[in-house]
């Protein structure tokens, strides 16, 4: 018995060394070798009819549309169905591809990232008393450190109600709890009746900081009108890299994983279908 607490000691103690180490030395640089300023690392079109590039999230429906591009032949078409045959409410793309990034898919701290997508929203996408997000740039936790999974992203554009919120949320602490962040806030950039049946041009630039004295940053465009330009930490202090994007439908009281969010009201709508097309990422300055 004593021997069997040494080994578990012995191995807490090399796994704590072994964070430590990675946390001291920013060993996730060999993940990715770093490309120059103003060097585009990711774009796509979905002109190719492949999904190369690409990670579905969600059980959800995708698929190539042609009746709706915003430029070039074709986009991509996400759909979810709150009493369908999914179970995740989400129906999202990861473009996993990028070069620069870390594996792939996590940005880099300390440098700025412009990206750019279109986003169009069904004719008949309706108003509705849940939540939901349309585009976010979540995190993965360090599960070396038991950080827990059901934190909130950092970055998101949200639709509560009638409402198209930026929401934005930051920790410094190397482990995060969910709902016991730094801090966070939130700009709303207008009415969703005024996004529905359009395809609409979302510009974000950003300097990844979990830090409050990092030189963080988030400036959002819409159809080239600036509507958020905010100085300040915007992400998790997460040992694997920065956060990473993900785009579609994502509708969380629809999550049906049992003991999650069984309670939550589904709201009145029953599907929601949306097109996106046209995304880059590109380092900055």
């Amino acid at each position: 018995m004593q021997r069997r607490h040494l080994v578990r000691f012995s191995a807490l103690v090399g796994g704590a060394a072994f964070v430590g180490a990675l946390h001291h030395c920013n060993v996730f640089e060999a993940f990715a070798a770093a490309v120059p300023p103003n060097t585009v690392v990711f774009d796509s079109g979905f002109e190719d009819d492949r999904w190369d590039g690409w990670q579905h999230d969600g059980d959800g429906q995708y698929a190539f549309d042609s009746s709706c591009a915003h430029t070039g032949a074709r986009s991509a078409r996400l759909e979810i169905q709150r009493d369908g045959p999914t179970s995740s409410g989400r129906a999202e793309l990861v473009p996993v591809a990028v070069r620069g990034h870390y594996r792939g898919s996590y940005a880099r701290y300390h440098e700025e990232y412009w990206y750019r997508f279109s986003i169009f929203l069904a004719k008949d996408w309706d108003v509705d008393n849940t939540p939901e997000s349309i585009a976010q740039w979540h995190d993965l936790p360090d599960r070396l450190l038991l950080e827990d999974y059901f934190r909130s992203p950092p970055l998101a554009i949200v639709l509560r109600g009638a409402r198209v919120l930026i929401e934005s949320r930051w920790d410094a602490s190397l482990v995060s709890h969910p709902g016991r962040y730094d801090g966070d806030w939130a700009v709303d950039v207008g009415d969703v009746r005024d996004f529905i049946g359009r395809w609409c041009e979302w510009t974000f630039c950003v300097r990844w900081e979990w830090s409050g004295d990092g030189g963080g940053y988030v400036r959002v465009w819409r159809d080239g009108a600036l509507v958020v330009d905010h100085d300040g930490p915007n992400c998790f202090h997460d040992l694997r890299g920065g956060p990473y994007l993900k785009l579609g439908a994502y509708k969380w009281p629809w999550l049906k994983k049992p003991g999650t969010l069984s309670a939550a009201p589904l709201g009145r709508v029953a599907a929601r279908v949306l097109w996106i097309d046209d995304v880059s990422i590109r380092r900055g300055n």
